[in-house]
C-alpha cells in the first residue's frame, strides 16, 4: 500500500496524464504499481465546484462534472462527503477520507488540487476499479475566499482529467 501511495504521489507531482507513463520512465521498481494495474478508463470532464458562504468564507460543498471516457460518458458528483463517478455501464465511489492530495503543479492559485482516491462500491464496468486519480485540473477555486453573505452559493467552473485504475 505504501508503495502504491508513493507512485500515485509521483504521478500527480509530475503532472503526467498517465501514471503508467511515469512508471515506465522514472519510478524506481520499489514504487511501481503492480503490473496488473492499468488505466481502464481515461476521462476528461468539465463542470463546477460548488461553494456555500458560511458568513465569512467560501466553503467547498461538492462537484458537478460531466465526464467523457472514450465511448462512455457520465458524471462525477461530490455530495455530503461522497465522491461518486457514474458511467453508462457502471458506477464507483471514491474514498475521500483516505485520499492523497497534492498541490497542482500549474502554480495557478485558482486551479484545484490533484488527488488519488481508493475506489469502493464499484458496480458494472467499474466493479474492478481500485483507484481513481484526477491527474489534471484547471479552475475550481475562488479568486477570493471571503464572501458577501451567509447562505450565498457559488459555482466555480473547472475541468480536469481522471483515470480509473483496475488492478
Amino acid at each position: 500500500m505504501k508503495a502504491t501511495l508513493s507512485v500515485a504521489l509521483l504521478c500527480l507531482l509530475a503532472g503526467v496524464v498517465s501514471c503508467r507513463e511515469l512508471q515506465a520512465t522514472t519510478a524506481p521498481p520499489s514504487l511501481q504499481l503492480p503490473a496488473s494495474c492499468n488505466a481502464k478508463y481515461t476521462c476528461t470532464g468539465s463542470g463546477d465546484q460548488l461553494y456555500n458562504c458560511n458568513g465569512t468564507r467560501w466553503v467547498g460543498t461538492g462537484s458537478d462534472v460531466k465526464l467523457t471516457c472514450g465511448s462512455e460518458s457520465g458524471t462525477y458528483t461530490y455530495v455530503s462527503g461522497t465522491p461518486t463517478y457514474k458511467l453508462g455501464c457502471g458506477s464507483v465511489e471514491g474514498n475521500a477520507a483516505t485520499q492523497l492530495r497534492v498541490t497542482n503543479p500549474s502554480n495557478n492559485p485558482e486551479d484545484s488540487t490533484l488527488y488519488r482516491r481508493d475506489a469502493t462500491a464499484g458496480s458494472g464496468c467499474l466493479s474492478d476499479i481500485k483507484y481513481i486519480a484526477r491527474t489534471e485540473a484547471k479552475g475550481g477555486l475562488p479568486k477570493d475566499y471571503s464572501c458577501p453573505k451567509s447562505g450565498d452559493t457559488a459555482r466555480i467552473p473547472y475541468s480536469g482529467s481522471w483515470e480509473f485504475l483496475a488492478c
